[in-house]
């Protein structure tokens, strides 16, 4: 992939981040991978935005910025849902690279109800493998079942490897 600018160490950092769990699920590296449409060199703060392909089945819409300070994902277009700085990257390395890997290879679901956010993550087999309160809105929420929409998104590397490290 070529870019009109050259990417600074932090920026390596994170696209090795996602070699590594790209490779570990069977796939092509992120610059190789052609699931994923580069937009743009550089924008404001971001260095460089890596959008999934959309396809014909049901998977969630991912967003890797690749940042100055750090990685942001986002998904469903739901800003930040995941953020993690270079330090982080570096000292947290192995369990971001197993969450990475899990996102990936995992059903989302995406809970939304009037006081918040919540990603989770289930294997094949339906196990829930991770919940993330991504939005809290207001200090007691309050839901009835019927206020919580939710949307499930098929894995996007279905069977490819497993994120044991």
């Amino acid at each position: 992939m070529n870019f009109s600018f050259e990417l600074t160490n932090t920026i390596k950092q994170q696209v090795e981040i996602i070699d590594a769990a790209l490779v570990r699920l069977n796939q092509p590296p992120f610059f190789e991978n052609l699931d994923f449409v580069f937009d743009g060199d550089s924008a404001g703060t971001f260095q460089l935005i890596a959008r999934r392909k959309s396809c014909d089945r049901n998977f969630a819409t991912i967003e890797f910025h690749l940042l100055g300070d750090g990685l942001r994902v986002d998904i469903d277009n739901i800003p930040e849902t995941f953020m993690w700085s270079s330090d982080e990257i570096t000292n947290k390395h192995d369990l971001i690279l197993a969450f990475l890997c899990d996102m990936l290879r995992c059903f989302v679901l995406v809970e939304r109800s009037k006081s918040g956010i919540v990603v989770k993550l289930f294997d094949p087999l339906g196990n829930l493998i991770d919940s993330i309160n991504v939005r809290n809105l207001g200090l007691f929420p309050k839901n009835n079942l019927k206020d919580i929409t939710g949307h499930l998104f098929f894995p996007i590397y279905a069977g490819s490897g497993h994120s044991d490290t």
